[in-house]
């Protein structure tokens, strides 16, 4: 019977993707306790302030994405970040479920294409889906279309500002790849297929 052993180089990547996605987890649940606790505090305002820092609780796992550009990075920044603020915010555990769905709408449109396709442009639609869905619960939840016409306006205002947390995202993991952060880690480049007429053959 023969095994068939995992390569060094898989096993090492393999490691450092955990390692950096638990790092930005980290970061990410220290970051959530604050927005937890702020998000009781500013609940007379809630809707508004969800507006405006709806995209800080996804920035963690907009990062690991952009950087690492592999399946469930995400997803598992998500997970992590809720493990860790969860014994020290007012809403324990029962966030985790959210934060997930959160991160994996966002990573939604990497899904349709199979993750072969990791534009830039793809993370503002995974975002943009992101805000529709928890927007539309939001507004069925507190009826806020019989709020006043200002309040309605300053959610929308507030959305469509919290863009700028892609952005923020999509540079920070731009500096963080030329740093040498997740450089071994990321999907690699698919090899360029040989031509079946070699070296020598016809181009297109």
């Amino acid at each position: 019977m023969t095994s068939h052993a995992v390569p060094p180089t898989r096993r090492r990547a393999s490691t450092r993707f955990l390692m950096t996605c638990a790092v930005l987890g980290v970061a990410g649940g220290l970051l959530s306790i604050a927005l937890n606790w702020a998000s009781v505090g500013f609940a007379t305002v809630g809707v508004v302030f969800f507006g405006v820092t709806i995209g800080l609780w996804v920035l963690p796992s907009i990062i690991g994405l952009a950087l690492l550009q592999r399946p469930g990075a995400g997803a598992l920044i998500a997970v992590l970040a809720g493990l860790v603020n969860a014994p020290f915010t007012p809403f324990g555990y029962a966030q985790i479920p959210t934060a997930l769905m959160m991160a994996v709408l966002v990573e939604l449109p990497f899904l349709v294409t199979l993750y072969r396709v990791w534009k830039p442009w793809l993370f503002y639609v995974g975002y943009t889906v992101l805000l529709t869905a928890f927007s539309t619960l939001w507004f069925v939840a507190t009826d806020i279309m019989s709020s006043p016409a200002l309040l309605v306006a300053a959610y929308a205002a507030s959305a469509i500002a919290s863009l700028f947390f892609v952005w923020l995202a999509l540079l920070l993991a731009k500096r963080l790849r030329h740093a040498g952060v997740g450089r071994t880690v990321a999907r690699p480049v698919p090899p360029v297929a040989a031509s079946p007429y070699g070296s020598g053959g016809a181009t297109s």
